[in-house]
């Protein structure tokens, strides 16, 4: 089958912009997976957190240019909101503290909305069973919601049917050739031909990418440990709003009925079907029980997942400047999900050679941040 572009991975960040290249050309969108968004889009935590990565300039230009698409439900197009308010709370102990209001008030200055200071009675009220030394300093958050992921994935890809494009599961990649101007990329479902060739494999970017004879980039999977928990007996924890340590100990929030808590561990790992480590379950456990009195009996359910970043922590979004018509859409880290309306529209005008779309460029982003000319001969970017 032939196409005008070949997206490799079905997550959300291929997803999105093989829906935004279906307005111009066909698109076939190669998942190696029996559905799309079975890895780090299906085992995402589902929070739209414009502080999150808020010192990057390009994900908080591309952060808050994706907001519109999340807010307005895609221009009345789904049925239900893709997003739904829950707040931020960072806590943690007074020693952990005593440095942490510059944080804060810098990150506020960064981005639109207010944060602020809660007083220990402020944060007890928002957080029945939170002990008290962790209650003495802690901010809030209120522009945090929760992202129907699902929904706004399955958007994308009726979009792309809508628009006559074809998604091929169970389809990994097993080699890429450029033969004529044309990506020839053999497959366990047989051969695809298409002009240019965007890499948003994931987990699997550096391995596409080495295929293809595309420059060399470090991207490192990183796995990540999340689990649900009962919430405790006399305490209602449906209208908690999101938790952080601020140390990076853990994260909780509500999720059907229960608690979900992250180690929010970065684990270097293969590109892989990433499974809970036992260790880290009772990791997570013990560092959540160290800030609340929560008398955890039992985990329902534990599980992992990879977050892939670039040695610089910034996406990798351009054309490679070795193999002509390769096009990188890789390393979001844990920002994929909340980006991902930004960046599929700013992808699809720079493969189509159209200006950058004017909520992006009017917020002082910069191309070169991401573009992946800026790891050519920078050995020490791979450390």
């Amino acid at each position: 089958m032939n196409a005008d572009f070949l997206v490799i991975g079905g997550g959300m960040s291929g997803a999105s912009v093989a829906a935004e290249l279906s307005r111009h050309g066909s698109v076939l969108l190669l998942e190696q997976e029996s559905q799309p968004g079975y890895h780090s889009t299906g085992r995402s935590a589902a929070a739209f957190i414009p502080s999150y990565g808020a010192r990057c300039a390009s994900l908080r230009s591309l952060t808050l240019a994706s907001m519109a698409f999340f807010q307005l439900d895609a221009d009345g197009a789904i049925d239900v909101p893709l997003l739904r308010r829950r707040g931020l709370i960072t806590i943690g102990s007074t020693e952990e503290f005593r440095s942490a209001g510059q944080e804060r008030e810098h990150v506020a200055s960064l981005i639109p909305g207010h944060i602020h200071e809660l007083s220990p009675a402020e944060t007890q009220g928002h957080l029945p069973g939170l002990k008290l030394d962790w209650s003495t300093q802690a901010w809030f958050e209120p522009d945090v919601f929760d992202i129907e992921v699902a929904v706004a994935h399955q958007f994308y890809l009726k979009m792309l049917s809508a628009n006559g494009g074809v998604v091929e599961a169970n389809a990994r990649v097993e080699e890429i050739q450029r033969q004529n101007s044309t990506w020839q990329v053999t497959t366990r479902k047989g051969e695809f031909q298409g002009s240019v060739l965007i890499n948003a494999a994931g987990a699997w970017a550096s391995e596409i990418g080495e295929m293809a004879g595309a420059q060399t980039i470090a991207l490192q999977p990183l796995q990540r440990t999340a689990l649900c928990i009962d919430a405790p007996g006399q305490i209602d924890c449906q209208h908690f709003p999101l938790v952080l340590d601020h140390s990076g100990s853990f994260y909780m929030k509500p999720d059907a009925g229960q608690l979900l808590i992250s180690l929010a561990d970065e684990k270097p790992s293969v590109a892989c079907d990433a499974q809970p480590d036992e260790l880290d379950i009772a990791h997570a456990v013990h560092n959540v029980q160290q800030a609340f009195d929560f008398d955890v009996r039992r985990v329902n359910h534990a599980w992992a997942g990879l977050r892939t970043f670039s040695p610089d922590r910034e996406p990798v979004i351009g054309f490679d400047a070795c193999a002509e018509g390769f096009f990188w859409l890789a390393g979001h880290g844990g920002h994929g999900i909340q980006i991902a309306p930004a960046t599929a529209r700013l992808a699809c005008a720079l493969i189509t050679h159209q200006p950058i779309p004017k909520d992006i460029d009017s917020s002082g982003f910069v191309c070169a941040d991401v573009s992946p000319e800026r790891f050519l001969n920078n050995a020490a970017a791979a450390v």
